[in-house]
């Protein structure tokens, strides 16, 4: 059938792309942007029904924005088991390739710029190491640090940033 040539094409052309990116740094964002594209392509044309197969090639490849992506998608559908994020949160060998950025510190990232704060929430207990980390580094998620003060026990620093939290609602409303 069709669809099995177009996806052993997207195989061997994120293949050859990874061969040459490894021997080859310098084409690495010609490999960033095919991953994208053959991403793309797919999804237009299988919908959620090829999204298995994208699931694995963006795991296999790098490319952790796509594996965020199906994952919110199909949470969207009502089938958030199958391509949840939280096993692959454990294997911290996984990077992006565009980004260089571990798993952990790339989901909490893409969840917090989409603003879906209960979903960095969520991640940041598999990692919650990393959750510590991005609730001080990014100032969006300043609401959130009361949350890792109780976790660590530091219940006067919960309660001050909860106080702070209070005052800057007031002040902007």
């Amino acid at each position: 059938p069709p669809s099995q040539y177009l996806q052993s094409v997207i195989e061997y052309a994120m293949q050859s792309l990874a061969d040459s990116y490894r021997s080859h740094p310098r084409t690495k964002q010609a490999y960033v942007q095919a991953q994208k594209d053959c991403f793309a392509i797919h999804r237009q044309t299988f919908g959620r029904k090829g999204d298995a197969f994208l699931f694995k090639l963006a795991q296999a490849h790098g490319h952790l924005g796509g594996l965020c992506q199906i994952a919110r998608d199909h949470e969207q559908y009502g089938d958030p088991r199958t391509f949840s994020l939280k096993p692959l949160l454990q294997n911290m060998d996984l990077e992006d390739v565009g980004t260089g950025m571990r798993i952990d510190v790339y989901v909490l990232k893409w969840h917090t710029e989409r603003n879906l704060l209960g979903h960095v929430v969520k991640y940041g207990k598999v990692c919650p190491g990393t959750f510590g980390v991005m609730v001080h580094a990014e100032p969006s998620l300043k609401r959130l640090r009361w949350m890792h003060y109780v976790k660590q026990g530091d219940y006067n620093a919960a309660a001050a940033n909860l106080f702070e939290i209070a005052v800057e609602s007031t002040i902007t409303e």
